[in-house]
């Protein structure tokens, strides 16, 4: 901080509300299906709101939901889980975090995997 603290400036940019983050996963995910987009973004609110109540210490963002949906968009073909699975990566070693990430997602059917086990591999089945 001595010799360069004075030129930082802080500033929080909070994430945007549900609606807001749905619009601007329909820009970058043209073709990912409106259902996966909602479920998805279901899912990062839950994240966030875990961080607010101190279940999780990472403030999953926009940015993490944003990069999920320009791979999926960029490769349809790849699995989900193995998208979801790089955006938790770092997270799966603590069993703790894991079992919170896995009862978040499953709530959702969205599946992720651990270093051990996979939660679910199933595909998302469009809502009836």
């Amino acid at each position: 901080f001595h010799e360069c603290g004075d030129v930082f400036s802080c500033h929080l940019v909070h994430n945007p509300d549900r609606e807001s983050e749905l619009e601007l996963l329909r820009e970058y995910g043209k073709d990912v299906p409106e259902h996966l987009l909602s479920k998805l973004t279901d899912v990062f609110c839950e994240l966030r709101e875990a961080v607010v109540q101190g279940r999780l210490s990472y403030p999953y963002s926009t940015r993490e939901l944003v990069n999920i949906v320009r791979h999926l968009q960029k490769f349809p073909t790849e699995s989900l889980h193995s998208v979801t699975d790089n955006v938790v990566a770092f997270d799966k070693h603590n069993v703790s975090t894991v079992k919170i990430l896995r009862e978040i997602f499953a709530k959702y059917g969205v599946p992720i995997i651990s270093s051990t086990n996979s939660l679910s591999t199933r595909t998302l089945a469009k809502p009836q």
